[in-house]
């Protein structure tokens, strides 16, 4: 890595650039966009939970639940959302347990058709939503992992 020389004389990472703009160092101090673990059974659903967390500014990071298990990117997520109901072997308390172990930091936020969230899978989450209304899920974000901040104008975007 090379090193800022600021005393009179000495080159800087800067000269031979042009000077950034406050854009530019808004971009390099602040932190990455939070990233959320989108885990389902179901393509379409990932892909749609996919383009809500990254309308609401967040990172989606899609984990496909197969008939033989559900493979965990390598990235580390800030949050999960997990749907309840799968159609394969593994349900979720299962998937829950496995999320734990590898991340044991991140909340799990639990999608369910059901009116509560169901008492198996109860001690494995820290948030429940219905499935259904977006709004509601991208608040329910924006409460668990904090504003999202526009990298271009360093705005906060959801107060």
């Amino acid at each position: 890595m090379r090193r800022a020389n600021f005393s009179t004389g000495g080159a800087s990472e800067f000269d031979s650039q042009q000077k950034p703009g406050p854009n530019q160092l808004a971009e390099r101090l602040m932190p990455a966009a939070a990233s959320v673990l989108i885990i389902d059974d179901d393509p379409m659903h990932l892909r749609i939970y996919g383009w809500i967390v990254e309308a609401a500014g967040y990172t989606a990071l899609p984990a496909q639940v197969m008939s033989g298990g559900v493979e965990l990117p390598e990235d580390v997520a800030d949050l999960v959302l997990l749907d309840y109901n799968f159609a394969g072997r593994m349900t979720a308390v299962e998937v829950a347990k496995l999320v734990h172990a590898r991340l044991p930091r991140a909340p799990i936020l639990l999608l369910s058709d059901a009116f509560a969230l169901p008492d198996d899978i109860a001690p494995h989450v820290q948030a429940f939503i219905r499935k259904g209304d977006p709004a509601k899920l991208v608040d329910k974000l924006h409460e668990l992992l904090g504003p999202v901040r526009d990298t271009k104008s360093s705005e906060v975007l959801n107060p």
